[in-house]
């Protein structure tokens, strides 16, 4: 993605989040908005642990009501304010955001859901019958919703 750019960078931390980060990239011409949702390794090595499987998957899967609307781009703009909502704004300008609204066309923009988890075993999560169903189940929710879905492991 050499000829990617990220606009926008938001820590969304706090009630209500939306994504740990959501970042607003350009590529040519298009936008793509990536939703991540990350959390620590609770274990000494990655497993297929149904636990941290369970609390980021269902964060993953709740950020697909943010897929495809301009309620989106609005949050943002009025997350990052100065009142102290626990959001931040990384990379980019308020004023950039609130343009994004103001000219927002769902079917303009490409989703991305990522689940960052380093207890995830790559190599094991898919077969695992203890978290390939609720793999399987966020996969076929945040696909639905048009948006790819990725899982970043160990």
């Amino acid at each position: 993605m050499a000829s990617t750019t990220s606009e926008i960078i938001v820590k969304d931390h706090g009630s209500g989040e939306i994504a740990d980060f959501i970042v607003v990239w350009k590529d040519q011409g298009r936008r793509s908005v990536w939703f991540y949702h990350c959390k620590g390794m609770k274990g000494t090595s990655p497993s297929d642990r149904v636990a941290e499987a369970y609390e980021v998957l269902g964060q993953a899967i709740r950020s697909a009501s943010w897929v495809a609307t301009k309620k989106l781009v609005e949050d943002l703009y009025d997350r990052t304010d100065a009142a102290g909502r626990g959001s931040q704004l990384v990379r980019g300008a308020r004023t950039f955001v609130k343009s994004l609204a103001n000219n927002f066309r769902s079917n303009e923009w490409d989703y991305r859901v990522v689940v960052v988890q380093p207890g995830f075993k790559c190599s094991s999560i898919l077969f695992s019958g203890k978290v390939q169903a609720l793999v399987t189940s966020a996969y076929e929710w945040i696909t639905n919703a048009g948006a790819n879905f990725v899982i970043w492991g160990s």
